[in-house]
C-alpha cells in the first residue's frame, strides 16, 4: 500500500507542477500582450502629436507669411504662434518614448521647431521696423529649407514608426502563434497525464478490490485447510492466550476449539512441562527467532497424556503486535515407538555387556563383538526409520583401496586368491555416502571370504551408465566367490532379519544374520538395486548398483602407487604451515607436502597471517618464504622466535644471493631449501628438523633441482653466472620433468594452469615498475618469476630473472633490466603454447 500511495502522490505532484507551469506561462503571455497594446497606443499618440505639431507649424508659418506679405493688413494669430506649438511640444516631451530611434527623431523635430519658432519671432519683431527685410526673410531659401526639413523629418519619423509598428506586430504575431501551439501541447500533455492518472487510479482500485477478494479467499482457504488439515493450527498472543484454534484440536485434546479460544495454553500442561515451555518460548521471543520446534507432552480433557511436536512461528500481527502461529502434530505413537526401540537397544547392550561371561563367547575377539554390536545398532536404526545416508565428496579409488586392503590380507591368510578390477573410465571424484558404500562392500566381501573354503574372491567395479551431461553416474559393484553357495530356496530369505543360508552357518561361521539385511536397506536408501546368483558348491555372485553424482569441484588426491607406507608417505602425521605469498608456490608446496603424507597443511599468504595462525595453532614444521611484501621471512621468523615458538622453520626461496643461508640461520631458521626444490630433499630436511629440531643445523643439499644452479647453499661465491654448457649435454629450453616429480600427476594440471593465468600479470607489473623506476618492486617480481618459471625448467628465463634480481639488490645495475624483462616476456609467450599443449595431456 505504501508503494501505491507513493505512486499516486507522484502523479498528483506531476499534474500540479504542469498546471503551475501552464498558469505561469499564461500570465507571461498576458503580460506581453498588455505591453504590446501599450506600446502601440503610445506610438500612435506620439505620431498623432508629431502630425499635429507639423500642422500647427504649417499654419503658423502661413499666418506669418500672409501677415508680412500683406504689410500687416492680415492679422497675426498670436495664440497659434505662441501657445499651441509650445503646448504640443511640452506634451510631446512628456511622453514615454518606445525606442532609441524614435527618441532621436523626436529630439531632432523638437530642435528644428524651436529654431523655427525663434526665426518666426525674429521676423515678427523685424516687421515693425524693417518690413521689407522681414518679407525677404519669410520668402528666403533658408526659411523655405527649414520648412522642407521639418516636413521631411516628420515624414521620415512617421515611416520609421510604421516600420517599427509592423515589425513589432510581426513579432507579436509569431509569439502569439508559438504561444498558442505551446499551449495546445501543454494542454494535450496535461490531458494525457490526467487521463493516465485517472486510468491508473481506476486500475489501482480494481487491483485493490481483486487483492481484497483474493485475501478474503486466502483467509477462507486457510481456515478451511486449517480445519481439514491433520495437524492442528492455532494462534496465540505472546502471553500464551489462544486467539484462534482449528477444529481438529478437539480430536487431540478433547476440548472444542471454541472453548480453547481465550484460554491459556497451560490448561493442557503439567506444571513442570509448563515451566519448560515457558522458558523455551521466552527465549525465542528474546532472541527474535522466526520459528522453533519442540516436543512436549500434553494432558487431554480426559486426563490422558499425549506427545506432540510443535512448530512455533513468531509473527507480527495486523496491529503490529507480536503473536505466535503454531502447527501441532500428534507424534504420540511415533514417540512411544522410539522410546520402545531405545529400551530394546539398551536391553541388547546390557545383554552384550554380559556376553563375555558366557561360555560360547569367551574366545571371541573384541573386534568381532564390535561388529555384532554395530550390526544390532544399525538394525535398530533401520527399524526406527532413523538410518540416513548423506551426500559428501569422496574419492572412489581411495574408498576402494582403504576397504579392500585389510580384506585382501584376510583372504591371503586363508589361502584365497583375491582380485580387484576397476574399469578405466571410472570417475574418481563423486558425491555420495562413502561410509555406507564401504559398509556394504565390507559386508559382502567378508561374507565371500568367510563362505569360501578355497578358490578365489573377485571384486569388479564398472561404470553402468552416465547422464547426457555426464553429471550423474550409475556404478556397478560385483563380489564373486567360489564358496559353498546358497540353495535356491534360500535366495529369497537371506535378506530377512537374523536369517542364515544354512542351518549351521551361525555355529560354523559366526555372525548375527543381519549383514545382508542391513546391506539391502542401505542400497534401497540410496535408490540402488541388489541382485544375487548362486548355486550350492559352485559359488555366489552379489551384484549391486548405486547412483552417484560427479563432484563438480573435485579435490586433488594422491596418486595410488605401490609403495610401502614408509617410503610413499615420509611425512605421515606431520602438520605443516606454509608461509608463501605466491599462489603457484603455495600450490606446489601444498600438493608436494600432501603427497608426502602430511596430516594437516595450512597456508598463510603473509607474515602477519602466519603470526595470527600460530597464536591459535601449533605445527611440527613451518615452511617460510623469504621475500614477501610487508613482513618478509626474516622478520616473521624473528617474531615467531620472540613469541617463544620453537617450531622448526625451513626457508624456501628462489633467492641465490651471497650470505642468504647465513641470514636465515641468524634469523632463527633451522634449514634452507632453494626453489624450485626436489621433493625428496624437502622431505628429508623436514624429517631431519622435526625429529630433533633443537639440535639440527643446516643440512647439505641433496641434489640440485631445475634452476637450482643459481644458488650455492653450501657457501661460496654466487656472484658470477653459472658456467656455460660447452662440452656438456645441452639442456632443453623447457621441461616438465621437475613439475611431475614434485607434484602428484593429477595436480600438475592445476599448477600449470595457474602459471599460465598469473604470468602475464607478473610481466605486466614488471613493465610498469620499470617505467616508474621502482627498482625494489622490480626485484620482487623478478624473484617471483624466477621461482615460477623454474617449475617448468625455462632455464634462460630463470637466468634472466636471477640477473634482474641480483642487479637490483646487489649491483644497482639497472641498464639491462628493461631488455632482460622484454626477453623474459618473449620467452614465456614463445613457450606458452607448449605449456598449454602439455596441460591438455594432463589427467
Amino acid at each position: 500500500m505504501r508503494n501505491i500511495a507513493l505512486t499516486v502522490i507522484t502523479l498528483v505532484i506531476a499534474v500540479l507542477m504542469v498546471l503551475s507551469g501552464f498558469i505561469f506561462y499564461a500570465g507571461m503571455v498576458q503580460k506581453r500582450t498588455n505591453e504590446a497594446v501599450n506600446w502601440i497606443t503610445n506610438s500612435q499618440n506620439i505620431t498623432n502629436q508629431v502630425r499635429a505639431i507639423a500642422i500647427l507649424d504649417y499654419k503658423s508659418t502661413a499666418s506669418i507669411k500672409d501677415h508680412l506679405l500683406s504689410n500687416g493688413n492680415i492679422p497675426l494669430e498670436e495664440a497659434l504662434l505662441q501657445d499651441s506649438i509650445q503646448q504640443a511640444l511640452q506634451h510631446l516631451s512628456g511622453n514615454r518614448h518606445n525606442t532609441a530611434s524614435q527618441q532621436g527623431y523626436l529630439q531632432a523635430i523638437q530642435k528644428l521647431l524651436l529654431q523655427r519658432r525663434h526665426t518666426k519671432l525674429q521676423m515678427v519683431t523685424m516687421a515693425a521696423t524693417h518690413p521689407a527685410k522681414a518679407q525677404e526673410m519669410v520668402v528666403s531659401p533658408a526659411f523655405t529649407a527649414q520648412t522642407d526639413s521639418l516636413r521631411e523629418l516628420v515624414a521620415t519619423y512617421i515611416q520609421a514608426e510604421q516600420r517599427e509598428l509592423l515589425e513589432r506586430n510581426n513579432n507579436d504575431s509569431s509569439y502569439t502563434t508559438w504561444s498558442f501551439r505551446v499551449t495546445l501541447i501543454i494542454s494535450a500533455f496535461m490531458l494525457v497525464l490526467l487521463i493516465g492518472e485517472v486510468r491508473y487510479i481506476f486500475k489501482l482500485l480494481f487491483r485493490i478490490k481483486t487483492w481484497s477478494n483474493q485475501l478474503l479467499k486466502s483467509e477462507q482457504t486457510f481456515k478451511r485447510l486449517a480445519e481439514e488439515a491433520e495437524p492442528i493450527i492455532y494462534k496465540s498472543t505472546i502471553h500464551g492466550f489462544f486467539t484462534y484454534v482449528s477444529p481438529r484440536a478437539e480430536e487431540l485434546t478433547g476440548y472444542p476449539n471454541t472453548t480453547l479460544v481465550g484460554k491459556h495454553y497451560s490448561l493442557l500442561l503439567e506444571d513442570k512441562e509448563f515451566e519448560r515451555l515457558k522458558t523455551f518460548y521466552l527465549q525465542q521471543l528474546e532472541n527474535g527467532d522466526e520459528y522453533s520446534s519442540l516436543r512436549f507432552e500434553i494432558i487431554t480433557r480426559t486426563g490422558e497424556k499425549k506427545w506432540v511436536e510443535q512448530l512455533a512461528y513468531l509473527l507480527t500481527g495486523d496491529k503490529g503486535r507480536k503473536e505466535f502461529e503454531c502447527i501441532v502434530r500428534d507424534i504420540d505413537q511415533e514417540y512411544r515407538k522410539e522410546q520402545h526401540v531405545q529400551y530394546l537397544q539398551k536391553r541388547l547392550e546390557a545383554i552384550l555387556d554380559n556376553m563375555p561371561s558366557m561360555m560360547f563367547v569367551k574366545d571371541m575377539p573384541g573386534n568381532y563383538l564390535l561388529v555384532i554390536i554395530n550390526e544390532i545398532l544399525d538394525f535398530s536404526k533401520i527399524k526406527a526409520g532413523k538410518l540416513e545416508v548423506v551426500s559428501e565428496p569422496f574419492n572412489l579409488r581411495e574408498v576402494m583401496n582403504s576397504t579392500v586392503f585389510p580384506l585382501q590380507l584376510q583372504a591371503r591368510e586363508k589361502g584365497l586368491a583375491f582380485n580387484v578390477r576397476t574399469a578405466e573410465n571410472m570417475p574418481a571424484e563423486l558425491l555420495g555416502d562413502a561410509v555406507r558404500l564401504r559398509q556394504i562392500l565390507t559386508n559382502l566381501i567378508e561374507n565371500a571370504i568367510k563362505f569360501t573354503p578355497k578358490g578365489y574372491v573377485t571384486v569388479t567395479v564398472t561404470l553402468v551408465s552416465a547422464d547426457k551431461n555426464n553429471s550423474g553416474v550409475r556404478i556397478g559393484f560385483e563380489v564373486k566367490d567360489t564358496g559353498i553357495g546358497i540353495p535356491a530356496d534360500k535366495l529369497e530369505v537371506i535378506f530377512e532379519s537374523f536369517s542364515q543360508s544354512h542351518k549351521g552357518n551361525s555355529r560354523d561361521f559366526g555372525g548375527t544374520g543381519l549383514g545382508l539385511t542391513i546391506c539391502k536397506h542401505l542400497i534401497d536408501l540410496q535408490n540402488g538395486t541388489l541382485k544375487v546368483e548362486s548355486s550350492p558348491n559352485t559359488g555366489s555372485v552379489f551384484y549391486f548398483e548405486l547412483p552417484f553424482t560427479k563432484n563438480p569441484f573435485p579435490r586433488p588426491h594422491q596418486q595410488d602407487q605401490p609403495q610401502s607406507p614408509s617410503t610413499a608417505l615420509p611425512l605421515r602425521g606431520l602438520s605443516v604451515l606454509i608461509v608463501e605469498d605466491n599462489r603457484i608456490n603455495q600450490q606446489v608446496a601444498y600438493y608436494t607436502l600432501k603427497k608426502g603424507g602430511c596430516s594437516r597443511i595450512d597456508v598463510a599468504d603473509s607474515g602477519m597471517a602466519a603470526l595470527e595462525i600460530l597464536s591459535t595453532k601449533s605445527y611440527n614444521c613451518i615452511i617460510m618464504d623469504l621475500q614477501m611484501p610487508g613482513m618478509d621471512g626474516y622478520e616473521t621468523t624473528r617474531a615467531i622466535r620472540n613469541n617463544g615458538i620453537n617450531t622448526s622453520i625451513i626457508a624456501l626461496t628462489a633467492s641465490a644471493l651471497d650470505g642468504e643461508r647465513e641470514r636465515c640461520l641468524q634469523a632463527g631458521m633451522n634449514d634452507y631449501v632453494s626453489k624450485p626444490f626436489e621433493k625428496e630433499d624437502l622431505f628429508r630436511k623436514i624429517q631431519a628438523s622435526t625429529s630433533n629440531s633443537n639440535d639440527q643445523g643446516p643440512q647439505p643439499e641433496h641434489r640440485p633441482g631445475p634452476a637450482q644452479h643459481l644458488s650455492n647453499p653450501t657457501g661460496g661465491d654466487n656472484s658470477t653466472p653459472p658456467p656455460s654448457n660447452t662440452g656438456r649435454e645441452e639442456k632443453p629450453p623447457i621441461s616438465f620433468e621437475f613439475i611431475h616429480q614434485a607434484v602428484a600427476e593429477d595436480e600438475v594440471k592445476i599448477v600449470l594452469e595457474e602459471l599460465v593465468l598469473t604470468m602475464p600479470n607478473y610481466i605486466s607489473q614488471m613493465r610498469q615498475y620499470i617505467e616508474e623506476k621502482n627498482w625494489h618492486e622490480v626485484g620482487n617480481i623478478a624473484h617471483q618469476l624466477k621461482g615460477n618459471l623454474g617449475f617448468v625448467s625455462m632455464h634462460e628465463a630463470v637466468q634472466l630473472a636471477h640477473e634482474i634480481n641480483r642487479g637490483v639488490v646487489l649491483d644497482n645495475n639497472y641498464e639491462e633490466i628493461s631488455r632482460k624483462a622484454a626477453r623474459i616476456e618473449e620467452l614465456f609467450n614463445h613457450f606458452k603454447p607448449a605449456i598449454e599443449a602439455h596441460i591438455a595431456t594432463c589427467p
